[in-house]
């Protein structure tokens, strides 16, 4: 008996230092990274003060940033001349890895969450000119090719991965709409219908539910479709300005968005794009005429966004009520062109994994477990919070079968369901 009171203040302990450190996840997100005309800057601290992160780069501006979601200390930036960069140590240097790509701008880069030596980017030959349209890379920017049929000739601002399965891929075009892939860039289709030609400057997949799509253009505004990109209906309600230059989803409700405008500002929906509303305190004049405003929302904090603008960074902590500049370290004359933030750790489950690999268990049984929370972690690295939370709930059910069947005694039982309650709580 006094063993295992002993066991169970030990695992007690453990438990209070697992959700203490939880908590500080929570308060301290990861690492910022913002592409400029001054190269790539860091931010440790949630962006109170910024840092060079050049070495290697040449000078060049920056005009794209992707994180690889399982590895954050490897890092890709597109710029000029066909030239993309890579860091695997957390932008400190930089190295090339554009074999293959010819003289153009990388404007977007995205990352296969599934496999992330897989990288796709889209370029242009200058602001207003095709490019070589999308290219791929399957060996980690080492070598790269040209996955382009049945893409118009076009610059294409955006490309896009869909989460929940990354075969299926968006690219925005200019003055020619939204492409889709479903063969990881094989071959692309128009995906248009209700669309007006427009120039696509961003497009942005539900978290939650991957047919649900957001697409910002640079005369309709913002357009949904709910079927994967087969039909779009405007939504603009409350949109002054229909030159939409970028969007967010809320990563843990995905209700909510936000879309940076013209000259306007951010707009924010709380009901997935029916209704806008400007929140632009103490952000609006410092636009300087710039089309470009990147959006990024911390995955741990979600009430905290960046807006990234011609004067540097601005940073709202409440849902974007309210902003104030986040610059201190930036040279005068910043233009913010991308904003990259490090994806939400979720090393916590694997603290859960190990506790289900000690447990007394049939082999069966014990796989069927993790593999359920391995599921969760791989949902978080993709952004899906609601899937985690789902798949961590179908652990908790598991685990309170077990124990109604004798398989778990009781103590075991709500030490594993409170873990996993805590991380849900946490999500």
């Amino acid at each position: 008996m006094k063993v295992l009171r002993l066991v169970l203040a030990l695992f007690a302990i453990s438990l209070f230092l697992f959700a203490a450190n939880l908590q500080r996840v929570q308060a301290n997100p990861g690492s910022i990274y913002a592409a400029t005309n001054n190269g790539v800057f860091k931010s440790n601290d949630g962006g109170a003060s910024w840092t060079s992160a050049n070495t290697g780069l040449g000078g060049i501006p920056v005009f794209s940033l992707a994180i690889d979601p399982l590895n954050p200390a490897t890092l890709y930036a597109g710029g000029l001349f066909g030239r993309v960069f890579k860091s695997t140590d957390a932008g400190q240097n930089w190295i090339p890895a554009s074999f293959g790509i010819d003289d153009t701008i990388i404007l977007s880069l995205a990352i296969d969450p599934a496999s992330p030596s897989t990288i796709y980017c889209g370029t242009a030959t200058s602001m207003w000119y095709p490019g070589n349209g999308v290219f791929k890379s399957t060996d980690g920017a080492q070598n790269w090719t040209v996955s382009n049929s049945g893409l118009p000739v076009a610059i294409i601002d955006v490309v896009r991965i869909d989460p929940s399965n990354p075969a299926t891929l968006y690219a925005g075009t200019n003055f020619d709409g939204v492409y889709k892939s479903t063969n990881g860039g094989q071959n692309w289709t128009a995906a248009n219908v209700g669309m007006t030609p427009a120039l696509v400057n961003d497009v942005v997949v539900d978290p939650a539910n991957s047919a649900t799509l957001y697409a910002g253009t640079d005369s309709g505004g913002v357009y949904k479709s709910t079927d994967g990109g087969q039909s779009w209906a405007s939504v603009n309600s409350g949109i002054t300005n229909l030159r939409v230059v970028s969007l967010a989803v809320d990563p843990s409700n995905s209700n909510v968005l936000y879309t940076g405008t013209f000259l306007d500002g951010v707009f924010k929906s709380i009901d997935a794009g029916a209704n806008w509303n400007l929140v632009n305190s103490g952000l609006q004049n410092t636009l300087s005429g710039k089309d470009h405003l990147p959006l990024i929302i911390e995955p741990v904090n979600p009430g905290t966004v960046y807006a990234g603008t011609a004067t540097g960074v601005f940073k709202s902590t409440d849902g974007g009520t309210n902003w104030a500049s986040a610059n201190n370290g930036f040279p005068a004359s910043t233009n913010v062109f991308a904003l990259a933030i490090e994806p939400a750790a979720a090393p916590t489950i694997d603290s859960l994994i190990a506790q289900v690999g000690s447990l007394n268990l049939n082999s069966g049984v014990k796989q069927g477990l993790m593999a359920k929370l391995r599921a969760a972690q791989e949902s978080l690295v993709r952004v899906n919070a609601v899937a985690a939370r789902n798949q961590l709930q179908a652990f908790i059910n598991a685990v309170r079968a077990l124990e109604r069947s004798g398989r778990l005694d009781p103590a075991t039982a709500s030490s594993l369901v409170d873990t996993a309650k805590t991380i849900i709580d946490a999500i």
